[in-house]
């Protein structure tokens, strides 16, 4: 690897951690049970890095750019407030395998499970056991997709199910354009949530009654984080190809074309 390869590859990995840090500054929602905690537009294109640096530096880009993040706003340097930044880092791993084999994706199968049963062994979690069930989310996506690339009729049946969903505003557009962007954008964000929910469990004291209340929230949430991340990853898509025509930028960056409009 020359120096002109390294500094491209460092020059696209800052812009990143740029924007990063600017999306780490807008809140999008309230966290339910925590005082001043939200999630940020950061949900929304934290998981693409991994898309478009590969995995190494996307996961890298990420984790600089939290810590960048917690630094710059002076947090406390806490055990829990340091890993409060896993869940994301989680999020592009898995969305940087996406074109793996299904055999290369045997850690990101066992991550969602270990989430589960850390969650089960709290007392609320094992009252409430049902809502890590949201967790078998990424494994479906991962089997699912591996499935879809191998079975061309299921590209149709994904279709199909976009003109059904039609009639909702730009979900149905997006699972009937690009299904199996929205399906792994899907397990993306529910592998930070799983992630982030084990680690809530053993950190943040919560009853079985209000997990059970938080899963409208949950199903709502994760599909509006799911079109975040799928819209961004368009968005990034075509601005990159733009610079690819004109700077040859995709040695450095992985441009999937299908995106490309």
């Amino acid at each position: 690897m020359n120096k002109f390869l390294s500094r491209k590859s460092l020059i696209f990995a800052l812009l990143f951690i740029v924007l990063s840090v600017i999306g780490l500054r807008v809140n999008f929602s309230k966290l339910v049970g925590a005082e001043n905690q939200f999630f940020t537009l950061f949900q929304f294109w934290g998981p693409i890095a991994g898309g478009f640096l590969g995995s190494l530096i996307g996961v890298g880009t990420v984790l600089v750019a939290q810590l960048l993040d917690f630094f710059v706003n002076g947090k406390q340097l806490t055990i829990l407030n340091f890993v409060r930044v896993l869940p994301m880092l989680f999020g592009a791993y898995y969305f940087s395998k996406a074109k793996s084999s299904f055999s290369d994706n045997k850690f990101m199968l066992t991550v969602p499970l270990l989430a589960m049963l850390a969650f089960w062994l709290t007392p609320a979690g094992a009252g409430a056991w049902y809502f890590a069930l949201f967790w078998l989310v990424p494994l479906s996506v991962i089997t699912i997709n591996y499935a879809v690339e191998s079975i061309s009729s299921l590209k149709l049946a994904l279709s199909m199910v976009g003109d059904l969903l039609s009639g909702i505003p730009i979900l149905g557009k997006v699972l009937k354009s690009y299904p199996q962007l929205f399906l792994l954008s899907l397990g993306a964000t529910f592998v930070t949530h799983a992630v982030g929910g084990a680690i809530w469990a053993w950190s943040i004291p919560m009853t079985a009654a209000a997990w059970t209340a938080l899963i409208p929230v949950v199903i709502y949430e994760r599909l509006v984080f799911a079109l975040g991340i799928s819209i961004s990853y368009v968005v990034f898509a075509n601005v990159l190809n733009v610079v690819d025509i004109v700077f040859d930028i995709q040695k450095y960056v992985s441009i999937d074309k299908r995106y490309v409009l």
